[in-house]
C-alpha cells in the first residue's frame, strides 16, 4: 500500500504512469503505463554497451524523473536498469516504486538495508543511514554498466559485492574505451562519502553532459543497432571548444556556432529544444536567446525586454 500510495501520487514525463489499482481476496493488482520497448537491462542485452551518445541521452532523462522524485521528498531506492522502462519512442520512464520511501522532514534518514545488491551505496550497507544520495551512487552504478557492459562492483558472492562496494574498489577495464570525462564523471559519482556525491544539477554540469549536444531522444532503431553513423557524428562533437591562439570560445549545436571573446560575453548553458526548432541559450550577461533553424532569433535582455 505504501508503493500505491507514493506511486499515484507521482506525474512526471520520465515515470512510468500510474492508472488505478484493485483487489480481490488474494491480490492487489496495479494497472500501469506500457512501455513496448521493454527495460534498459533488455537493451544492454542486445547491445552489450551503449555508446556515450546514448548514455547522456537516457542518463539525462533519468536525471529528470529524478529531480522530480526528489522534489516530492521521495528516495527511490532500487535504481537499476530493470527498473528503467523504454517506451516506444525509447522514452525513459522510472519504475517500480516497492521500496520507495517518502521522508517526512528535511535531514531525514532511513536505516532499512534494502536494494539490488550491484547497486546499493555504501551507506546503505554500512546502516549508518542513508537518504537522497544512495539514488545519486545507483545512477553512477547505471552509468558505468551501460558504458562498459557489466556492474563494476559485482561478483559471484553478495557478502563479495558488499566487501567492494564498501572498501570502493573497481576499476575501468583497459580493453573498453570511454572518454575521460566519463570516467571523471563516474569516478565523482562513486564517492564512499554520501556528502562529497556531485548533485543532480552538478551531473547536468559535468562536462561529460553538458559538453556535448544530446538527442532528446534515441531512434526506436538502437534497440537492436548501434545508432547510426550520421548521427554518431552530429553529437560526437564537443560543444565547447577554446582557441588559445585568438583566445575565443566556440560553441556548437547542430547548425549554429558562436563566437565571444573570453574577456566579454559567453553562452553559460544552453539547451535543444527540438531538431525542428533550434536551440535556446543563457548568456553570461542574463540575456536569454532563441537561434531558430531558419536563421531568425528571439532575445530577452536582461531588462525584460
Amino acid at each position: 500500500m505504501s508503493e500505491i500510495r507514493i506511486h499515484k501520487s507521482l506525474n512526471h514525463k520520465n515515470i512510468v504512469s500510474f492508472d488505478h489499482f484493485f483487489e480481490d481476496g488474494s491480490s492487489i493488482y496495479i494497472l500501469l503505463g506500457i512501455c513496448r520497448n521493454q527495460t534498459i537491462h533488455e537493451l544492454l542485452e542486445r547491445r552489450k554497451r551503449l555508446t556515450e551518445i546514448e548514455a547522456r541521452c537516457y542518463i539525462i532523462q533519468l536525471i529528470s524523473g529524478l529531480k522530480y522524485l526528489h522534489k516530492q521528498h521521495i528516495i527511490h531506492r532500487d535504481l537499476k536498469l530493470r527498473n528503467l522502462f523504454l517506451t516506444e519512442r525509447m522514452e525513459v520512464k522510472i519504475g517500480d516504486f516497492g521500496l520507495a520511501a517518502q521522508l517526512q522532514h528535511p535531514g531525514d534518514k532511513r536505516h532499512t538495508v534494502c536494494g539490488t545488491p550491484n547497486y546499493i551505496a555504501p551507506e546503505i550497507i554500512g546502516k549508518q543511514g542513508h537518504s537522497y544520495e544512495v539514488d545519486i551512487w545507483a545512477l553512477g552504478i547505471i552509468l558505468y554498466t551501460i558504458l562498459i557492459g557489466y556492474s563494476p562492483f559485482g561478483t559471484t558472492e553478495i557478502v563479495s559485492t558488499y566487501k567492494r562496494i564498501q572498501s570502493g574498489v573497481y576499476e575501468f577495464p583497459k580493453d573498453i574505451h570511454i572518454s575521460r570525462e566519463a570516467k571523471d564523471l563516474i569516478t565523482r559519482i562513486l564517492n564512499l562519502n554520501p556528502f562529497k556525491r556531485p548533485t543532480l544539477d552538478q551531473i547536468l554540469e559535468h562536462r561529460f553532459i553538458s559538453g556535448h549536444s544530446t538527442p532528446a531522444l534515441m531512434s526506436p532503431s538502437t534497440f537492436n543497432n548501434i545508432p547510426l553513423e550520421p548521427l554518431v557524428k552530429q553529437y560526437s562533437e564537443p560543444l565547447l571548444s577554446i582557441n588559445n591562439n585568438n583566445h575565443y570560445m566556440t560553441y556548437r549545436s547542430n547548425r549554429f556556432t558562436f563566437k565571444e571573446s573570453s574577456t566579454g560575453t559567453w553562452v553559460k548553458k544552453w539547451m535543444e529544444i527540438t531538431e525542428r526548432c533550434g536551440i535556446g541559450y543563457l548568456m553570461s550577461n542574463g540575456y536569454y536567446g532563441v537561434a531558430f533553424n531558419d536563421s531568425s532569433k528571439l532575445i530577452l535582455c536582461s531588462n525584460k525586454r
